[in-house]
């Protein structure tokens, strides 16, 4: 089968627009001005044009005419059945590109524009999910003793992980006075066990995973951190009441923090818990100096 050929554009004679241009001689190099006939649904429409416009500046008039965008909606073909399309938008209209004459009749074809998908009300939109920090601690010593001793030898510094250690306690602190803390155990197969505290504060969410002290454990840790470094009995339970704030747990132990938080009862505050822990250290320090 022979291949299909563009058809030419049909034309006419005798148009009443033409009869003035062709009684006076014009250059066929120049940019005229001619009438062409558009062919749509509704109709036929008379454009003007200049022979020196390309088919993409006609297809623009036409958008701009039909009301239409954005441009690549409109579509030009040579014959009525909009089988052969005019595609060379860079050519001109007039001899020097595609050859179209005074009266020629196009057919035009508007595509449909694309339904956009609707947006869901805004009570139903999902929140963009944000992406937590955080991370894993690991069990501060072997023992109480050693944990203790890790807790008052914490130093941190304002720059690099210091900065970092704290924004991330002022974070946890933010978050347990707001109510933005939850807590939950961790399942494991070895012996420790672990918590995972989410929580929201300073502006970020955070996801720390760090080793659960029980109470027991807790108290005696800071029983620990109070007889530490003292010989006088006398001396022993208030020798590191300056270091057993809420301040200081955030900042140098998030999971004797956070262990804390898991041991409270509910409407119990976080400092009320803490000054019930510390009162049972030193009662367990005083029994143990008077032995």
């Amino acid at each position: 089968a022979m291949p299909r050929q563009k058809a030419p554009p049909t034309r006419v004679s005798n148009l009443a627009e033409g009869a003035a241009a062709a009684s006076e001689p014009q250059d066929a190099g120049a940019d005229q001005t001619m009438i062409l006939r558009i062919r749509h649904p509704e109709g036929t429409e008379r454009v003007s044009v200049r022979t020196a416009q390309t088919l993409l500046e006609l297809r623009k008039q036409l958008a701009d005419k039909f009301a239409v965008a954005p441009v690549t909606r409109v579509q030009l073909f040579t014959d009525m059945s909009c089988r052969d399309i005019m595609d060379d938008d860079d050519l001109p209209l007039g001899s020097d590109g595609l050859e179209l004459e005074h009266g020629d009749m196009l057919s035009v074809k508007i595509k449909p524009q694309a339904a956009k998908r609707p947006r869901p009300p805004s009570s139903e939109a999902r929140p963009k999910a944000r992406k937590a920090s955080g991370g894993e601690f690991t069990r501060e010593g072997k023992t109480p003793r050693d944990i203790a001793l890790a807790y008052v030898t914490f130093s941190s510094s304002l720059s690099g992980e210091g900065a970092w250690s704290q924004m991330a306690a002022a974070a946890r602190l933010d978050a347990v006075k707001a109510g933005k803390a939850a807590i939950e155990s961790v399942p494991t197969r070895g012996k420790q066990a672990k918590l995972c505290a989410r929580f929201t504060g300073m502006r970020k969410d955070f996801e720390e995973i760090c080793p659960h002290y029980d109470g027991d454990e807790l108290t005696t840790i800071i029983r620990e951190l109070l007889t530490r470094q003292t010989t006088s009995h006398r001396r022993q339970a208030s020798s590191g009441l300056h270091l057993l704030t809420l301040e200081e747990l955030a900042r140098r132990s998030p999971p004797m923090f956070w262990s804390l938080f898991a041991a409270k009862a509910e409407g119990v505050g976080l400092e009320e818990k803490l000054a019930e822990v510390v009162r049972a250290a030193q009662g367990a320090a005083d029994a143990g100096a008077d032995e």
